[in-house]
Parts: structure tokens; sequence; C-alpha cells
């Protein structure tokens, strides 16, 4: 709207994606009052995408992914209002393709994190405390990479694996 000269793009493309997982979950209670629990998840993804892109630029591929996800979760009821908890879990997001800027398929990114918590009621539930301490590592994370387009045309944004980050927190 206030460029000087103005750049009409026309992005044409047709693209196709189907996920099928596998899961189930399961608990078990241990104790003469079934304090002490464990549960586990687990999950497998298969992931295929395809694109057929005309315009501006040709892109034509097929990619498929698959990966093993899940959680282990151990918690400890120590009364009626008390609960403490640690968890270790492994997530994944299915890579792709960027229409928008003429680069080959990303990779899917890969999290393993971890938490350890209490959660906590009193006064009648009237009062809740939670507390948590996560840490979380990423690898092959996805992001958002501006560029300038070749011949002029303005800024792109790739999308790229840009290795592994790490956060942490209470």
């Amino acid at each position: 709207r206030f460029r000087a000269i103005e750049n009409i793009s026309n992005v044409t493309y047709q693209t196709t994606a189907e996920s099928i997982a596998l899961y189930g979950q399961g608990e078990y209670r241990f104790g003469a009052n079934e304090e002490l629990g464990v549960t586990v998840g687990l999950r497998y993804t298969w992931d295929n995408k395809t694109i057929n892109q005309t315009s501006p630029f040709t892109n034509v591929a097929r990619v498929s992914f698959s990966e093993p996800t899940g959680h282990f979760t151990l918690d400890y009821r120590a009364s009626d209002s008390v609960n403490v908890y640690a968890k270790a879990a492994r997530g994944y997001r299915s890579g792709g393709f960027n229409v928008r800027t003429q680069q080959a398929a990303f990779q899917p990114e890969i999290i393993w994190s971890y938490e350890a918590g209490l959660k906590a009621q009193a006064w009648d539930n009237r009062i809740r405390f939670n507390l948590a301490a996560f840490y979380a590592d990423f690898s092959d994370q996805q992001i958002s990479q501006p560029v300038t387009n070749p011949g002029g045309g303005g800024f792109g944004v790739l999308t790229v694996n840009a290795g592994s980050t790490t956060y942490k927190g209470i």
C-alpha cells in the first residue's frame, strides 16, 4: 500500500499432509492407600507431506517423518490436599515445507522436558499453591529466519532447524 513501486506476488501451490498415530497410556497406584502412582504414555506418529508449487518458483517434493514420543510420571499423594510429582516427556513437531521462500523441506524438532513440583490446597480448597521446576531441551528447533529474496523482491522467511535450545525455570 505504501510502496513506491508495486510488487505483486502470486503463490500457487497444493499441499497434502497425512498423520497417523498410535497412543496408549496406563497408570498404576501402589501403597496401602494408593498414595504412590506411576503413569506411562507412549505414542508413535507417522507423517507424510507433499507439495506441488508452481509459482513464484517450482517445488515438487514428498517427505516422510516418524517419531516415538511419550511421558513417564511419578506422583506421591501425601494427603488429600498435597501432591508431589516428577515427569519426563519427549515431544515431536513434524517437519515440512515453506511455500513463501524457495528451500528444501525442514526437519522435525524434538524436545525432552523434565518437571518436578508440588500441588497443594488448603482452607476448604479456597487457597491453592503450585510450585514447579522445569527443564526443556530442544534439538533441531524450528525457527523462522528472515532473508532477502533473490532478485531484490523484498524479504522472505526461511524455516530452519537451528540446533539445540534449553529452557529452565521455576
